[in-house]
């Protein structure tokens, strides 16, 4: 179930940066369509990563749980940081589209929860 939720979120965020890129192609805008993917990768990369540490977490009984549930949330940050970085340093646009990119995630999993809920009401 997780790693169909994981896999499904994954895909749509992909296509949903992809289509983004190719509207941005369409209209000559290379920096762009570079940010979106850019983002949209960030994005998925650290969705991956997120969902890892919280499986992590949920079975270890230790008492680092707060330091390792901090540690992933820094590391997805820098991660995040960088990438921003480099889109700012090359344009811009790129920047723009570097940020708008960092939103698939979560726009895949609204249309995601919309689609399991239509497919409730259907099956």
């Amino acid at each position: 179930m997780i790693e169909k939720l994981k896999n499904s979120v994954t895909n749509i965020s992909f296509l949903l940066g992809l289509v983004i890129s190719l509207i941005g192609l369409f209209f000559k805008k290379l920096d762009f369509s570079i940010g979106i993917m850019l983002g949209t990768l960030t994005s998925i990369l650290t969705f991956r990563l997120l969902a890892k540490n919280v499986e992590g977490i949920l079975k270890s009984k230790t008492s680092m749980v707060a330091f390792k549930s901090m540690g992933g949330y820094f590391f997805r940050l820098i991660i995040m940081a960088a990438v921003l970085w480099f889109a700012i340093n090359k344009s811009l646009v790129c920047f723009i589209g570097a940020a708008i990119g960092l939103f698939a995630t979560r726009i895949a999993i609204y249309i995601n929860s919309y689609l399991e809920k239509k497919n409730a009401k259907v099956g």
